[in-house]
């Protein structure tokens, strides 16, 4: 772990839109490093792979931040929701989570944990399909949100220009939880 990071007992499993998000759409890769630093973050082996193809961003996260590679010891995590899916969604980064957040969430199910999913169709099959596992899934703006309103990590002032920001990108998000998200941080955390 980095020095001068506080480390909160949560583990991470977060799909590649997240880490995109800090580099492609916010531009900030600083907030990332200091958010994955100061969580237990787990970078399963196909979102390490679709990382990859943006070699400086993977380089940075493996330099800079204490994230935890997954050894998946060659096997593809994302081919049981194959049936689901099809067949051209084997080796995404969003079935390799949900599996892995399934796994996690069965095996030990105490430990505090979420799971990063930002694609609409992924989560309203998580929601479908795994309810107990619903409650484990936030998007990427949502867990900002819970950086800056639960833990501290990001102030209000600054989570309100990251959301906006992405209200007016191309990532793909509910408009509506931002909006929420941001009224909250207007109301100093209150619903």
């Amino acid at each position: 772990m980095k020095i001068g990071f506080r480390m909160i007992d949560k583990i991470v499993l977060a799909d590649t839109s997240f880490y995109i998000c800090f580099f492609k759409y916010l531009k900030q890769p600083d907030y990332l490093i200091k958010i994955i630093n100061n969580f237990k973050f787990h970078l399963p082996g196909i979102v390490k792979k679709e990382l990859r193809f943006k070699e400086d961003e993977y380089a940075l996260l493996k330099s800079e931040t204490s994230i935890t590679e997954f050894d998946d010891l060659g096997l593809n995590f994302s081919v049981p929701l194959e049936p689901f899916f099809g067949k051209g969604q084997v080796g995404k980064g969003e079935n390799e989570i949900i599996v892995l957040a399934y796994v996690l969430s069965s095996v030990t199910p105490d430990t505090g944990f979420c799971f990063i999913l930002d694609d609409p169709l992924k989560r309203k099959f998580v929601f479908r399909q795994i309810k107990g596992l619903y409650t484990k899934m936030m998007c990427t703006p949502s867990f900002i949100g819970d950086c800056c309103l639960e833990h501290n990590l990001i102030s209000p002032e600054e989570t309100l220009l990251m959301l906006s920001k992405l209200k007016t990108s191309t990532f793909g998000i509910d408009i509506k939880v931002v909006d929420d998200l941001m009224e909250r941080l207007r109301n100093n955390g209150k619903n």
